[in-house]
């Protein structure tokens, strides 16, 4: 016989083994020994028995052997934060045999709640239960639930066996999305619908009255004829004639942030980003997404396939090394900046205006000063210079309460109004 394969078993029974099978033979062994010394065959007989009776009790249920079959459902499949779902997951005998008592364990990720534990009495061969708890999504990301343990008790207490599943349900959770109301953009900026079309009516046909052009666009739609007019490239815009195209910059370099958890100013920019992304693809914007360095995040999101992958990116979107602050990444109709208080931001956003004639940017400056960054400028001042650089800016507050206000500071600023959240 293999010593290495005969030690591992040993370890394994040793293992499986509970307090009180392992206190039973401590004490057969000791009873044992006093019979003999004392010559008592009968107390011998009891300690032979307490001896005995976990290690063939360790037999039977090592050799039990079931076959299991799992399936989990989650309901609603994806979450936003502070989000619940129902989770239902049913064991199903796919062996010949009765499983005996089972004590069932799944592990949640501690982002979604806390594992949840279930007893389940014999299964027959070909039967199922199920059981159902509630997860909470806590925090964006992509979490786990599972993997389903399995304990194999005995009616003693004297041996517990434990298998696990392999299988793992992946669970994604969006950043929050607030409802930021209807909000009154003037008709230049709106994505598709009557006021586009009424603006557009106005100004005539899209050929006779091009637009500026825009990094990204096709040089066989520059128009020639109103580029050597007016000095600058010009472009028609008869492929796209009713959708206006918003960009939204973020910040997301992680020395610049500060706070922790979901309160932190990462998370708060990026259901900013989130709040507003999907207000303007619910408009008809077709939007680009990109980080303050001037990369490219995402670009030309559009209609409801836009807002999943938009939101899904979101969801698994993490605070970058240092970056350096881009010198012109805006280049839309509509151009939505959130920036932190870091220094430089404020000359940024003085010198680089975010809008061509009949544009607008709007800029939420978070305070990150207020949230710990001892390195921040304040955001008064950052705010002060944007404004000066032709942003409708304002500022966002380090209170666990600012969420709550994002639509009443989304409407003042589209309104002009530049006061921060109170």
């Amino acid at each position: 016989m293999n010593i290495a394969a005969l030690a591992r078993g040993t370890q394994q029974g040793a293992r499986a083994l509970t307090l009180r099978g392992k206190g039973l033979i401590a004490v057969g062994f000791g009873l044992a020994a006093g019979a003999t010394l004392s010559g008592q065959p009968d107390l011998l007989s009891i300690a032979l028995l307490l001896i005995a009776l976990p290690v063939i009790t360790l037999i039977r249920v090592s050799r039990r052997r079931f076959s299991l079959g799992c399936d989990r459902v989650v309901v609603p499949t994806q979450l936003a934060v502070g989000d619940t779902a129902e989770v239902t997951t049913t064991l199903t005998n796919v062996g010949s045999g009765d499983t005996g008592g089972l004590l069932i364990a799944e592990s949640v990720s501690a982002e979604l709640g806390r594992p949840a534990f279930r007893v389940l009495t014999r299964l027959k061969p070909g039967a199922s239960a199920s059981f159902t708890y509630t997860i909470s999504a806590q925090q964006r990301g992509q979490w786990l639930i599972g993997p389903l343990r399995v304990t194999a008790v005995d009616p003693f207490g004297l041996v517990r066996l434990q298998r696990a599943f392999r299988s793992q349900h992946k669970t994604l959770v969006v950043p929050r999305v607030i409802d930021l109301g209807t909000g009154l953009l003037q008709a230049e900026h709106l994505g598709t619908g009557d006021g586009s079309a009424t603006v557009l009516a106005a100004r005539g046909n899209d050929d006779v009255v091009p637009r500026e052009y825009h990094v990204g666009d096709d040089m066989r739609r520059i128009h020639w004829r109103a580029s050597a007019r007016t000095g600058a490239l010009m472009v028609r815009r008869e492929e796209q004639p009713w959708t206006r195209r918003a960009s939204i910059v973020v910040d997301l370099s992680g020395p610049s942030h500060a706070g922790m958890g979901p309160l932190s100013s990462f998370e708060t920019a990026i259901t900013i980003v989130a709040s507003v992304g999907v207000t303007l693809l619910r408009k008809g914007f077709r939007i680009d997404l990109l980080a303050s360095d001037g990369t490219m995040l995402l670009g030309s999101l559009h209609g409801i396939t836009g807002e999943a992958r938009f939101l899904a990116d979101l969801a698994l979107l993490d605070p970058t090394p240092p970056t350096s602050l881009a010198a012109n990444p805006l280049h839309a109709d509509l151009s939505i900046g959130v920036f932190t208080s870091r220094p430089g931001c404020d000359h940024l956003l003085e010198q680089q205006a975010p809008r061509g004639r009949g544009d607008l940017g709007l800029a939420f400056i978070l305070d990150t000063a207020a949230w710990g960054d001892p390195q921040a400028l304040t955001a008064h001042d950052v705010c002060r210079s944007a404004r000066r650089g032709g942003w409708r800016a304002a500022v966002v507050p380090a209170r666990a309460d600012t969420m709550t206000q994002l639509p009443q500071l989304w409407a003042s600023m589209l309104r002009g109004e530049y006061a921060g959240a109170q």
